[in-house]
């Protein structure tokens, strides 16, 4: 989380006139802790302060960035009990203030082999497969920021080409693809790597005709439908990593 505010910072002083300097300061402060991420970059325009958390929103320029990191960010600081906010500089630039909580040394550890709420699921080798370049990217890039390893094809002929060479944890596989669509995909799957089907999960906005229906209720797999909410991935994906280890 702090990495990418120091990103968002560089790429901010970057575009700016001023001495690219980046202060880090952290304090306790009635029982929490506070950190304060000041940059000397241009600030933040007043007419995007309110959205800057807003998944997708981003004031970088087509093709710099998704608008996904900072509503990640404040995703990992609320996940810990804490808050998140950000202003303007009177001297200029921005600030990001981070309040967490302090926990209790004395709580007690959870019992050995008892689920905990809203742990992350083990790393895993993903491969996400979907002809559209925009989702496609911010897929890799949530996948990424969960902490694991993604690769990526626009293509059923693509996908297939990536199984064959390695072994992955959890395919994302769109239903609509040029050459080979996921339906082709999946079969293809079943017969070479059936051990593997298992960890399919299907992406499709279709979900209104009764022949896609019919399909993705035979296969058995989990469906994301689009478009597709960042809680349900992350919940889905550690759901299935967690079950296959």
């Amino acid at each position: 989380m702090l990495l990418n505010l120091f990103a968002n910072a560089t790429h901010a002083m970057r575009s700016h006139a001023g001495g690219g300097r980046l202060h880090v300061r952290a304090a306790a402060q009635d029982g929490d802790i506070v950190i304060h991420v000041d940059d000397d970059g241009p600030g933040i325009p007043d007419d995007s302060l309110g959205r800057i958390f807003d998944p997708f929103f981003t004031t970088k320029a087509a093709g710099e960035g998704t608008g996904l990191g900072l509503s990640l960010s404040i995703g990992i600081v609320e996940a810990h009990g804490g808050r998140m906010s950000a202003e303007n500089l009177p001297q200029g630039g921005a600030r990001f203030t981070l309040r967490l909580p302090v926990a209790e040394a004395t709580e007690a550890a959870p019992a050995a082999g008892a689920a905990v709420p809203g742990a992350s699921a083990p790393r895993a080798r993903v491969l996400v497969v979907d002809d559209e370049d925009r989702l496609r990217s911010i897929l890799v890039e949530v996948l990424t920021s969960l902490g694991h390893e993604v690769d990526e094809a626009p293509s059923g002929t693509q996908a297939i080409g990536r199984l064959r060479a390695g072994a992955y944890e959890l395919v994302m596989l769109d239903l609509r693809l040029p050459d080979v669509d996921g339906r082709g995909v999946w079969e293809w799957v079943r017969t070479h790597l059936p051990e593997r089907a298992a960890r399919v999960v299907f992406m499709t906005g279709d979900t209104m005709s009764g022949d896609t229906q019919r399909f993705l209720a035979a296969s058995g797999r989990p469906v994301l439908t689009k478009p597709l909410s960042i809680d349900r991935v992350r919940t889905v994906v550690d759901e299935i990593l967690t079950a296959r280890r």
